[in-house]
């Protein structure tokens, strides 16, 4: 069974942050990662947060590269036969599960909030 893990990507701090906690509230939710709190509306503890923040969740697919890297919704990676894929839903999944075995998940490329020149247009 796959452990359920979130990476959360502030839109205007432009930082990514792994995540130990999430809190549903009403009208968005809160995360906790290392030294951060933030959510949609709020976040604190730090400066690079001076106030309203707009996080987006990335969950972890439970499928890792060639060379151990964890792989999230909103990633790009490199597939033999493929090329590069952004994983942005289930008939992305599906891909790599199919090339898991084979080891044809190569690398991982990056993700489309850090990178967004990696964005499908």
């Amino acid at each position: 069974m796959n452990q359920l893990e979130y990476r959360a990507w502030d839109k205007k701090g432009k930082l990514m942050q792994g995540i130990y906690d999430i809190v549903f509230c009403v009208g968005g939710v809160r995360v906790s990662g290392t030294g951060v709190y933030m959510g949609n509306g709020w976040a604190e503890r730090s400066e690079k947060f001076p106030g309203r923040c707009d996080v987006v969740l990335n969950q972890y697919t439970g499928i890792i590269t060639n060379k151990g890297e964890k792989i999230f919704f909103d990633d790009v990676v490199y597939v033999s036969g493929y090329g590069s894929l952004h994983v942005k839903d289930i008939g992305d999944l599906a891909i790599l599960i199919d090339a898991f075995p084979e080891r044809d998940v190569e690398r991982l490329l990056g993700n489309i909030h850090e990178n967004p020149e990696l964005k499908e247009d």
